[in-house]
């Protein structure tokens, strides 16, 4: 949705002084900066960027452990109320916890971890693939089934430049009675293997396991993923704040004019995919004056810049608005907004490493995990990249503006 933010008047009036009274936040500029540094020094280098080391990721694999082993707030509860109900019948989850290598004093969220990957027979694995093939012969069908499908309308297309429309449908028909054989004979096969299944006693243990966890690994996913839903409506709030508060920063910046300037949000990069969260035009909307882009995450600006500051991606090249693209030119000048955080973090990395990482953190203990792997894995990825700490040194005074 376009958010139109003020009507316009002359352009030429643009390069004029703004508008804009002086506010508790733009005279703090300078303070919050402040306030931000020392944030991102609390954290350790991650040691992947650009002019980083090996030392300084085996550091910081020593911090994360930390932090791993120090969950605060509901999952901390949960984790600890889970232990002690495990530990009220200890010898009885002691032996079945034995099949994944934990034990009643284990965390929830190690148990949930560990299970989610537990194969516990051969049998078992034979059992998931042949689903997985079921499950996708299943949702052929049913798109098969379906008239106007994108399936059924693109078989149709190759036969018809072979056949008549008859025999089109005829051919069809038989795709679609073979596929269905294929369904059938999948749900015999998984029928039988189960009853294989339940007659094994690594399985019927497994089956037990599940059970008598099943309350425990809801309530821990449900603790978990609110950390997220939580990050969610913040940044929702945030980019309401960065329209309200924040373009008035950017136009006092550019010596602007509010009535001189139309101020567009959430826009399209016509080249390639790609959101434009703020964009300011003339009132002819035939030049961008600035970009600008909202993260709520200190240790995420250095991407916000990226995204559409002059090192973006060269595909970026105009911005698609209604039935036209607009230029934009690559010294364009773009701002990340962001805010003083409203608590202390909790992992002080970019958002995008969190993610590399949660593939590993997330499907392993933490012992289990091969760091140097990782490392050798990830570094390529990031080894010409700034760290947030050196964007900030080299940016925050040009291209940064803190909401409070």
């Amino acid at each position: 949705m376009i958010f139109v933010y003020s009507l316009i008047a002359d352009f030429a009036d643009c390069i004029k002084e703004s508008d804009i009274p002086d506010s508790d936040c733009i005279k703090n500029q300078l303070f919050y900066r402040s306030q931000l540094e020392k944030e991102l020094r609390r954290f350790p280098s991650v040691g992947l960027y650009e002019g980083e080391t090996k030392e300084d990721w085996d550091k910081f694999v020593q911090y994360l452990e930390t932090v791993y082993n120090d969950i605060d707030g509901e999952r901390r509860e949960v984790i600890d109320k889970v232990k002690i109900e495990l530990n009220k019948r200890k010898q009885y989850f002691d032996d079945l916890l034995s099949d994944i290598g934990l034990n009643s004093d284990s965390s929830i969220r190690r148990i949930n971890n560990r299970l989610s990957n537990y194969i516990c027979c051969p049998e078992y694995k034979q059992y998931i693939d042949l689903e997985a093939n079921y499950q996708k012969a299943l949702t052929l069908m049913n798109q098969y089934q379906l008239p106007d499908s994108d399936i059924r309308q693109k078989i149709l297309v190759g036969l018809r430049k072979k056949y008549s429309e008859d025999v089109c449908q005829d051919k069809l028909k038989e795709v679609i009675d073979k596929n269905q054989k294929v369904v059938q004979n999948g749900k015999q096969q998984l029928d039988d293997l189960l009853l294989q299944l339940q007659a094994n006693d690594k399985y019927q243990r497994y089956q037990l396991m599940l059970q008598e966890l099943k309350a425990y690994r809801e309530e821990w996913k449900k603790v978990d993923s609110n950390i997220g839903k939580e990050n969610i409506s913040r940044g929702k709030s945030f980019e309401d704040k960065c329209l309200k508060e924040g373009v008035d920063l950017i136009l006092r910046q550019l010596k602007l004019k509010k009535r001189n300037v139309k101020v567009l949000t959430n826009l399209q990069w016509a080249e390639c995919p790609g959101e434009i969260d703020i964009a300011i035009f003339d009132k002819y909307q035939t030049k961008v004056l600035c970009l600008a882009e909202c993260k709520s995450r200190l240790f995420d600006l250095v991407s916000g810049y990226k995204q559409s500051g002059p090192d973006r991606s060269p595909e970026k090249q105009s911005i698609k608005l209604f039935q036209k693209n607009i230029p934009v030119p690559r010294d364009v000048p773009c701002y990340v907004l962001t805010c003083l955080p409203p608590n202390d973090y909790f992992l002080g990395i970019e958002s995008k490493v969190k993610l590399d990482l949660n593939k590993y953190t997330l499907e392993s203990d933490f012992a289990d995990i091969n760091f140097d792997e990782v490392y050798n894995t990830l570094r390529p990825k990031y080894e010409k990249q700034q760290s947030p700490i050196k964007w900030f040194e080299k940016y925050s005074e040009t291209n940064l503006i803190v909401l409070n």
